[in-house]
């Protein structure tokens, strides 16, 4: 049972954080710098450098995983942030506002692995404001950002695109 909890864990982290870095610490109590690229109930493949390395479960104390590239990042955008694991914008979002209106609006994104935004839904948590225009607005210049193209990618990345009216 021990290990069946341990292995949808890290398939949760690992499909959540496949971009991400991570730390393995072996039972003998050596760090481990590097990616996991697979956990099965019985191992764990982890990546250092361009080395593959296998580790039976019982080897491996635990992996952490750095989620220092969650951090809300900001666009040559004035007003914009996004949050993309692992994941750079290359081209900024062109934001449109022709009324006075203020808000902030969050737009949850998904990505392909080549950087292009193909699904776009605003009103994410963190939202101020429910004013139709501004939704729409967000929505679109979400869908004009681009993030770079990474092939060793997940073929779908979520994440957000904050913009402020």
């Amino acid at each position: 049972m021990k290990y069946t909890l341990f292995t949808l864990a890290l398939t949760l982290f690992f499909g959540i954080q496949s971009q991400a870095q991570h730390v393995l610490e072996t039972i003998d109590g050596k760090k481990i710098n590097g990616k996991m690229v697979s956990a099965t109930a019985d191992e764990i493949t982890f990546m250092t450098g361009d080395m593959e390395t296998t580790y039976a479960i019982g080897e491996v104390a635990s992996i952490t995983f750095d989620v220092a590239d969650v951090t809300q990042q900001t666009s040559d955008t004035k007003g914009v942030y996004y949050r993309m694991p692992g994941r750079e914008m290359t081209k900024s979002p062109v934001v449109n506002n022709l009324t006075q209106k203020k808000g902030i609006v969050v737009v949850e994104v998904v990505i392909d692995k080549y950087g292009t935004v193909r699904k776009a839904t605003p009103g994410a948590e963190g939202t101020t404001t429910t004013d139709a225009y501004l939704h729409t607005m967000a929505k679109k210049a979400a869908q004009s950002a681009r993030f770079n193209n990474l092939p060793s990618a997940p073929l779908e990345s979520t994440g957000t695109i904050t913009v402020t009216f």
